[in-house]
């Protein structure tokens, strides 16, 4: 029994001693109906820096593209009645960020926005932070997140094509002192390497792509900027084959006057050349050398539209057949006239004649039938010599092309021998008079001062008498 004693006073002893190790919760634990278990605490802001986020619900993501533009992605939480966000950058994780840009909230999951040809080479720094409202920000910048760009390449014109497999690279960088190029990002294929420019000043360089199978065909060209103890992020550019010369008659226009053409030629890329009016007279065709502008085709003599029809050898291995449709210009819509004043009188013996016409000669006269009228050059303004004799005269004019021949235009003028001005006072300028009734045409005529004295007015009906004598000088009227 003193054992048991003992043994139960041990006993006791244990319990004391757990219950101390334990700690006072254990031993509301031990006590009946006395047990609880704290609730897990709230957090109703997922912005709050103690949350499961850390206050950063955004969760933003920077990633350099091929092209050097940094994405940006982030989380947008819902029913918090966000606006829009702002955007922020530094070159600087924790100090002078400076605004970018700015997104409106939507319902989607994910916000975006695209830094468009940021620094290359750099090792940049983002935040975004979320609006309310234009007036009130609802929380901090949110977590930065950083993306390393790689150098800024442009590639030939920067359209993302090239005629020619030696292609012209600008490159920019602002870190690193050498380039590592390739076709592949393993950077093993066509590698070059060749110093970078100073900090934001572009180098160019040719970089030969290599033979292609065909237009359309795409590469992808690596490039890195790297130095000691540096190396950037690559920078991708997709470029697509695109031999297709598009050659057209010098200057382009819309039809023609002559047979015999000039062709500009865009020559980049261009090993040889041909040109033919039918596909099945390519193989017979002898290739002529390279040139920007070539000189020695002709059309055919076809009034109809025709096509030019080309072959060209590229530099990446294979050809390219184009055509060019020209139209022949059949002087349909011609015009002409004097440069003479609104009553066309002049006291000059040569007057302005003013054409427009796809025409390569043109002749003039006084006679409709054009007796004696040579043919002379084209030209948009000529002096025309008037016959001595001063009266009324219509000039004739006719216009001609490799194609066709114009009608006739003409144009009158009133040649007279002293500086006397005639004006008509009745009917006016433009009036119509109509039926067969006898009609009165009345006007007036000065000189200037110390040309002397106006001695006799004339007037021509058009009736094919020519001048008749007119009643009257200074004020006149003819019946």
């Amino acid at each position: 029994m003193e054992r048991n004693k003992q043994n139960m006073t041990h006993r006791r002893m244990l319990t004391i001693a757990l219950v101390l190790a334990l700690g006072v919760p254990t031993i509301y634990s031990l006590l009946p109906g006395c047990e609880s278990t704290p609730s897990e605490p709230v957090y109703e802001n997922p912005f709050d820096p103690l949350g499961p986020d850390g206050g950063d619900p955004l969760q933003v993501l920077a990633l350099a593209a091929n092209d050097t533009t940094v994405v940006l992605s982030w989380n947008q939480p819902q029913d918090m009645g966000l606006t829009h966000y702002i955007i922020s950058r530094s070159a600087f994780r924790d100090s002078n960020y400076s605004e970018i840009g700015g997104v409106d909230h939507s319902t989607d999951e994910k916000g975006e926005f695209s830094d468009i040809r940021p620094d290359p080479t750099s090792t940049l720094w983002y935040r975004v932070q979320a609006f309310a409202n234009s007036e009130f920000m609802v929380v901090s910048y949110a977590t930065p997140n950083s993306a390393v760009t790689g150098p800024r390449v442009i590639v030939g014109s920067g359209s993302g094509s090239t005629a020619t497999r030696f292609t012209n690279l600008e490159i920019t960088v602002t870190q690193g002192n050498q380039l590592r190029i390739a076709l592949d990002p393993t950077f093993t294929d066509s590698l070059k390497i060749v110093p970078a420019g100073a900090p934001n000043v572009p180098i160019n360089l040719t970089y030969d792509l290599g033979p292609a199978s065909g237009n359309n065909e795409g590469k992808i060209l690596y490039v890195v900027s790297f130095g000691d103890d540096y190396e950037s992020r690559p920078s991708a550019q997709n470029i697509r084959m695109n031999f297709q010369p598009a050659f057209t008659v010098v200057d382009d226009p819309p039809t023609l006057a002559t047979r015999n053409v000039d062709l500009a030629i865009p020559s980049e890329g261009v090993l040889n050349m041909r040109f033919f009016p039918e596909w099945e007279d390519t193989a017979t065709t002898p290739w002529v050398p390279v040139s920007d502008i070539y000189t020695d085709y002709q059309l055919s003599d076809s009034a109809n539209p025709q096509f030019i029809r080309a072959q060209f050898q590229g530099d990446f291995g294979f050809d390219s057949l184009v055509e060019h449709q020209v139209t022949p210009d059949l002087l349909t819509s011609v015009t002409f006239k004097l440069g003479l004043p609104d009553d066309h009188v002049t006291d000059q013996s040569t007057v302005k004649g003013i054409s427009s016409a796809v025409a390569t000669e043109m002749r003039y006269s006084e006679s409709a039938d054009f007796t004696s009228a040579p043919w002379i050059a084209y030209e948009d303004t000529i002096q025309i010599n008037l016959s001595p004799t001063p009266g009324h005269k219509v000039i004739h004019v006719q216009y001609r092309n490799d194609w066709a021949k114009s009608g006739t235009l003409t144009d009158y003028v009133i040649h007279v021998t002293q500086p006397a001005e005639v004006s008509f006072w009745a009917p006016l300028d433009g009036n119509a008079i109509l039926g067969e009734s006898i009609f009165q045409v009345r006007g007036g005529s000065t000189v200037g001062s110390g040309e002397g004295s106006v001695t006799l007015v004339q007037f021509d009906s058009g009736d094919g008498n020519g001048f008749t004598n007119a009643q009257g000088t200074n004020a006149w009227s003819f019946m």
